[in-house]
C-alpha cells in the first residue's frame, strides 16, 4: 500500500526482523521511503532506529509505572525469560523493580500486550519482540551503569549453570567480561562443545590470548 517494490528477500528479511508486527512493517517502510539505499536502511533496520525507538519511548515507556520499566529493561539481557531466572537476575537490583514475583510481571506483561511473547502453552517460558529487545537494551546501555549490566549478566550465568544449559552460561559470562569464568565453563565441558552442544569457535575468539596458554 505504501507502493515500496521489495523483492521476495527482502520481504521476508523485513517480516523476520519486525517478527511479523504490523507496526513494525509500517515503521520499517516509512524508513524505507527515505532518500538512503534500501539495503543499507533493511541491514541496519532494528529496535534502536529512531523511527522504532521514538515509538517505544513515547508508547511504551513513559506509560509504565517505573518498577515495570526497570523490570524491562533489566530483563532484556535474556533471550529467554522466566520467573525463577528473572528473579534470579534481579534479586539484588538497585532499581525499583518488582522482585520476588516475576512471574506475575511476566503474565501481566503478556496480558497487557506489552511486546512479550509466551514460548509454550503453560507460561513458563517468554521471549521479549526482537524489536522491543534491541530498544530495551540499548536504553538500558545509556541509562545502567556497565558494572550493573554486567552483573545482570553474571547473575544470568550463574543461573544457566545451575540448570545445565552451559550454551547460555557461556554466553551471559562473555557478555558480562567474565572471560575467566567463561574458560573455565568451556574447558568443563569442551567435549559436549566440540560435539556441537555450542558455538565453540565464535566463544574461543572472544577470550584473550592470556587464556589459552
Amino acid at each position: 500500500t505504501m507502493g515500496l517494490a521489495l523483492a521476495d528477500e527482502q520481504v521476508r528479511d523485513l517480516e523476520a526482523r519486525t517478527d511479523g508486527w504490523v507496526g513494525g512493517l509500517q515503521l520499517a517502510a516509512l524508513a524505507l521511503r527515505e532518500p538512503n539505499s534500501r539495503a543499507r536502511v533493511l541491514a541496519a533496520f532494528s529496535g534502536t532506529h529512531r523511527f522504532v525507538a521514538d515509538y517505544f519511548a513515547d508508547q511504551v515507556f513513559e506509560r509504565m509505572p517505573a518498577p515495570l520499566a526497570a523490570f524491562v529493561l533489566q530483563t532484556a539481557i535474556l533471550t529467554r525469560l522466566s520467573g525463577e531466572l528473572c528473579d534470579a537476575v534481579l534479586g539484588d537490583s538497585a532499581l525499583p523493580v518488582p522482585t520476588g514475583r516475576a512471574q506475575a510481571t511476566l503474565e501481566t506483561l503478556e496480558r497487557t500486550n506489552l511486546f512479550l511473547l509466551p514460548l509454550d502453552d503453560q507460561r513458563a517460558w517468554y521471549r521479549y519482540h526482537p524489536l522491543f529487545a534491541d530498544m530495551a537494551r540499548e536504553r538500558l546501555r545509556q541509562r545502567v551503569a556497565a558494572d550493573r549490566i554486567a552483573t545482570l549478566h553474571l547473575h544470568a550465568s550463574e543461573w544457566w549453570e545451575q540448570h545445565d544449559d552451559l550454551g547460555a552460561a557461556v554466553d551471559h559470562a562473555l557478555a558480562a567480561g567474565a572471560h575467566e569464568r567463561a574458560a573455565d565453563l568451556i574447558e568443563a565441558r569442551a567435549l559436549d562443545f566440540m560435539a556441537g552442544a555450542g558455538g565453540l569457535e565464535g566463544w574461543l575468539a572472544e577470550l584473550p590470548p592470556a587464556l589459552w596458554q
